[in-house]
């Protein structure tokens, strides 16, 4: 009611009533017959939509349009913002909200919950794969959060069975050990800070090309990320396979002397040199596909 009030006010200034709506009525057309007599029809009705209509103005006036999207930043959550300045919110503190940063890009949502379960009711809300938002449910429970690295005694804490604990539930000791933990504001100044300097130096425009993971947070503002793009947490990819650089730089020489050789500047001894360094290679990789199909054959 609040945005509908606001809407007839823009549209129709504060004391001004609204007009009363055009009745439409059927008119009578005369029209010939063929055989020359004039008859009398009535025209069909026609469907007019009424520019009075305040459901068509809020659609269609462009006095209305040009906030339609600062409207819907109102709408969701935000209390005040400035309907003349920049598209800007002032954004309401939101004590029960923490920004939790660095996460090992495997954990998933029960993992992180593990490492927050003694803060009673709660939930994450993913920002990227890398970072999210814990919000606590129970106002009392928030003083009992800890800012900053979580550190190797809180883990211990939370995983009173120990490592075996910490596995079964995907957890490393040392990199949950390394999760941040921010409140609110604290976020909120960071983000503020790092906006202003990607505004304000040369370098700005290449900072925003570069930052990746951006998504919007419920609070309706962007927090800029340092890591990968955002990814599925209930859907991962395999990981991906290892590479053994040496036989990577192996391959890449061989292909080099490929090149020289259809040139015209390979001699004898390097052609040889070739030679036994290609059939190196396929020794290498001989073996590791035997070591692969005996480690199959030893997990069935």
């Amino acid at each position: 009611m609040v945005y509908l009030r606001l809407a007839e006010y823009v549209l129709k200034g504060p004391d001004e009533k609204p007009p009363q709506p055009v009745t439409v009525t059927d008119e009578d057309v005369n029209m010939t017959n063929t055989d020359g007599t004039e008859a009398s029809v009535q025209e069909p009705k026609r469907i007019e939509i009424d520019p009075t209509n305040p459901s068509f103005r809020f659609r269609t006036s462009g006095q209305l349009t040009q906030y339609y999207n600062k409207l819907h930043m109102m709408w969701s959550e935000l209390q005040v913002i400035d309907l003349l300045g920049d598209e800007h919110a002032i954004l309401q503190p939101k004590a029960n909200y923490f920004h939790i940063s660095n996460i090992p890009a495997n954990y998933r949502s029960d993992t992180v919950y593990t490492l927050f379960r003694h803060l009673g009711s709660i939930q994450i809300r993913w920002i990227n794969d890398i970072s999210a938002w814990l919000i606590i449910r129970d106002d009392a429970r928030i003083k009992d959060v800890v800012t900053g690295a979580l550190g190797l005694d809180h883990v211990r804490q939370v995983l009173p069975s120990g490592d075996s604990e910490g596995k079964g539930n995907g957890i490393t000791w040392d990199a949950a050990a390394e999760i941040q933990v921010q409140t609110w504001d604290q976020w909120y100044e960071e983000n503020e800070k790092h906006k202003s300097i990607t505004a304000n130096t040369p370098e700005g425009e290449a900072i925003e090309a570069d930052a990746v993971g951006q998504d919007q947070t419920e609070v309706q503002h962007l927090e800029r990320a340092t890591s990968a793009p955002p990814t599925n947490k209930r859907n991962r990819s395999a990981p991906e396979t290892e590479h053994d650089a040496g036989e990577e730089g192996e391959e890449e020489d061989a292909e080099q002397d490929e090149l020289r050789e259809e040139q015209g500047g390979v001699d004898e001894e390097e052609r040889a040199r070739k030679r036994k360094r290609t059939e190196k290679n396929r020794n290498k990789k001989a073996a590791k596909k035997g070591k692969r199909r005996a480690s199959a054959n030893d997990a069935v």
